[in-house]
């Protein structure tokens, strides 16, 4: 009975420390989401018949004021954007001069979410034109803002791994399981 009593235990105490561990391993992933693009206005791959005057990209989280970037770019690599970056809650704002030639144009924004990691990425819209063809701003096409060409808005390389996390929860357990069996081994 007494080698039944330790198995029991045996297994109880693998159980508790697998479901720790494993809500070790969870909760820190939950907690370590960054800010998603949810909407933006215009829309991605929306066709626009007039200037919007202004364009917008809404995330499920606030945003920090700080360091926000947000420029529109147009099928020549001109920016059409103003410099008037503004932040409200989860969404960041900037002003849009008329648009010029017909083509797509590109939102490339770079945010800093409530959990202080940099979120970046594009959306990309067409403008059918008005007829009339704006000068684009003086920076002329200057695309080098520091705003990554890629769409991927998780592509923040500053992001910790989670592979240590895994190695070093597979080594507690290893190791509480050694101990465990060790000190029962002992007892008989």
């Amino acid at each position: 009975m007494h080698s039944t009593r330790s198995a029991f235990s045996l297994r109880a105490i693998v159980a508790i420390l697998a479901a720790v561990l494993s809500l070790g391993v969870i909760l820190p992933a939950v907690a370590s989401a960054h800010a998603a693009l949810v909407e933006s206005e215009p829309a991605a791959g929306a066709s626009l018949d007039a200037s919007p005057g202004q364009v917008r990209v809404t995330f499920n989280e606030r945003l920090q004021e700080a360091f926000a970037a947000l420029t529109v770019t147009g099928p020549e690599g001109s920016r059409w954007s103003l410099d008037d970056v503004r932040v409200e809650d989860s969404s960041a704002f900037v002003s849009v001069r008329d648009l010029g030639p017909s083509g797509t144009y590109t939102i490339a924004y770079r945010v800093i979410s409530a959990d202080s990691h940099p979120v970046s990425g594009t959306v990309e819209f067409t403008f059918a034109g008005n007829g009339t063809e704006s000068t684009p701003s003086p920076e002329g096409g200057d695309t080098t803002s520091g705003l990554p060409a890629s769409g991927d808005p998780d592509a923040d390389d500053s992001a910790m791994p989670v592979w240590p996390f895994l190695i070093g929860a597979v080594l507690v357990l290893l190791i509480g399981v050694a101990v465990t069996v060790i000190s029962m081994a002992r007892r008989r």
